[in-house]
């Protein structure tokens, strides 16, 4: 998932393929489907739901950059016709970022944030003193690896880059926290009371 290629190692010999690919996938919250839903009962035990959500592991969730909790469709916002950004406008904005992505690393050897070195992360993902309490704040009360923060500063950045902000603010990194998969130590952190 990290390095973009797959090896396959075989009696007579190791080949190497590029095999740099985009992850999207899709869990439910619980066994039943509805666990957090506002129109609908949740019938699992809570027991149930955790060991539900522990089937992904912690290295792997370090690993996915961006979790949305997804509701069920609003039927009311459906028939009422609630006006959403335009897939054109949206289209304009990722076109624009990925533009200046290409600008800021060219002749490294990158063309995006997601594919950015440490090296890179240090350069081009510098938060502001405003930030950096927020910042080991979270790490510490979330348990983020060093992983996890770098991935968070990519996020940040691109964030930014969508804003076409050249610095990552207080507000791109909060968003791109929310962003973080939610597990169940990082719950119980945010749950507790300091």
């Amino acid at each position: 998932m990290e390095d973009g290629t797959i090896t396959v190692a075989r009696a007579a010999g190791v080949v190497t393929f590029p095999a740099r690919f985009m992850l999207v996938a899709t869990q439910n919250p619980c066994p039943c489907g509805y666990a957090g839903d506002p129109s609908r009962k949740c019938d699992c035990e809570p027991a149930v739901i955790s060991r539900y959500q522990r089937k992904l592991s912690g290295p792997l969730l370090d690993r996915i950059d961006i979790v949305v909790d997804v509701s069920r469709t609003d039927n009311d916002a459906i028939i009422a016709g609630r006006q959403e950004e335009s897939s054109a406008n949206i289209g304009y904005r990722v076109a624009s970022a990925r533009k200046i992505q290409q600008n800021r690393l060219e002749g490294s050897g990158t063309f995006c944030n997601a594919y950015m070195s440490n090296r890179d992360i240090k350069k081009y993902c510098k938060i502001n003193s405003e930030t950096r309490p927020i910042a080991s704040q979270a790490m510490h009360n979330l348990h983020l690896s060093a992983r996890a923060y770098s991935r968070v500063l990519k996020v940040a950045r691109t964030i930014a880059d969508l804003d076409q902000s050249d610095d990552i603010t207080l507000s791109h990194f909060t968003e791109a926290m929310q962003y973080r998969p939610k597990t169940a130590a990082n719950t119980q952190s945010l749950n507790s009371k300091p």
